[in-house]
């Protein structure tokens, strides 16, 4: 409940309330890793890349089993954050896996996006959009996605998912 309390504030766009609310979270329980993920994410928002790297990568640091799922944040912010090199490392690692394995698709194009790769970043939404992943079920109001908002394929996306 308090990670769904952290994503509320987060896709609300308090981005304050959505760190001191996993600042505080985080003093008790050291390892809830999805306070770090909401965290990471609200300080991205923010525009202070090296807090929401740093909370990220301590996120990502914490063995769970849906860990993977959230991995194109971390892409993402590290293009952002002026860590293409760490960004591109990531995205070939998730590539390479993906050869194995499912990956979330729209994961991979929050990565993209971060990248400045609209297209790959849309081409990657449609694979989503045809797995029905369960992760575009925020993409209206998700933050995440505002680079990709004056695109006509997102807005269509949009439109196909009846969220317009």
């Amino acid at each position: 409940m308090r990670s769904v309390e952290a994503a509320v504030y987060y896709l609300a766009r308090d981005y304050d309330r959505t760190i001191q609310h996993a600042q505080a979270v985080l003093t008790g329980e050291p390892n809830l890793w999805l306070m770090y993920y909401w965290m990471g994410r609200a300080y991205d928002s923010k525009g202070q890349l090296p807090e929401a790297c740093a909370a990220l990568e301590k996120w990502h640091s914490i063995p769970s089993r849906l860990q993977g799922r959230g991995f194109g944040v971390l892409g993402a912010v590290y293009a952002r954050a002026g860590r293409r090199a760490d960004a591109m490392r990531l995205l070939n690692d998730v590539l390479a896996h993906s050869k194995r394995s499912h990956v979330s698709p729209s994961s991979l194009a929050l990565l993209y996006a971060g990248l400045g790769e609209t297209g790959q970043a849309m081409e990657w939404l449609e694979k989503a959009y045809q797995e029905r992943d369960h992760s575009l079920v925020t993409i209206k109001v998700d933050p995440a996605y505002d680079s990709l908002r004056g695109d006509a394929r997102f807005a269509g996306l949009l439109r196909r998912m009846k969220l317009e």
